[in-house]
This record gives structure tokens, C-alpha cells and sequence, in this order.
């Protein structure tokens, strides 16, 4: 499938399900609920309408990802509920997250 806007992934979940995407969001990592949020203000007061669960993070992070990084993320998109207790419309199953630094 290729780039997908967070927007995109948010609004019809259905329509991306089982594609490779590559999305870009703002990266919170916590112990039942790792997620890419669509923007700052969501994953600071952990909007989780604004946001989609992530699978099997952990391990593919590179040392410049933390909390509030803003992130690429690229995986397999699964609809439907994810997360701990299905709070997500759905997830990306990580294969590989990378920083996104702003331009100078």
C-alpha cells in the first residue's frame, strides 16, 4: 500500500487491513500500551481516538526513539480492536521505526 496518513489509518481502519504501511506519528511508549499517536497534543494527554496500538516495538527501536519522538513507523496494519483490552481501532505489527527529525 505504501504512505498512509495517520488521518487515513484513524478514519477507515477496514480499508488498510493486512497492507504494509509506512505512517508517521508521535511515538509513546508505556508498559500495556505502546502506540503512534497522530500528534503531540494527543500523546501528551494520551488521546486515544488519535492514536493506533503497536506490536512488537520494543526490540526494533532505535537508541533516538523515546517518548514524544516523532517517528516513522513501517509494518502490517491490522484492523480491528488492539492494545490492551482492544482500546485501538487497530495496530502495526513493527517491522521497523525510525526518527523523524524536522528539517533545519
Amino acid at each position: 500500500m505504501g504512505n498512509v496518513s495517520m488521518a487515513a489509518l484513524l478514519a477507515r481502519p477496514l480499508l488498510f487491513a493486512n497492507e504494509l504501511i509506512v505512517t508517521e506519528g508521535v511515538l509513546r511508549l508505556e508498559y500495556e500500551g505502546d502506540a503512534l499517536y497522530m500528534d503531540a497534543d494527543s500523546a501528551r494527554h494520551r488521546s486515544l481516538v488519535n492514536a493506533i496500538a503497536l506490536r512488537a516495538v520494543k526490540n526494533r527501536l532505535p537508541s533516538d526513539c523515546t517518548t514524544g519522538s516523532r517517528v516513522v513507523a513501517f509494518g502490517r496494519f491490522v484492523a480491528g480492536p488492539c492494545g490492551h483490552f482492544g482500546w485501538a481501532s487497530g495496530c502495526i505489527e513493527v517491522e521497523a521505526i525510525r526518527s523523524r527529525r524536522p528539517a533545519p
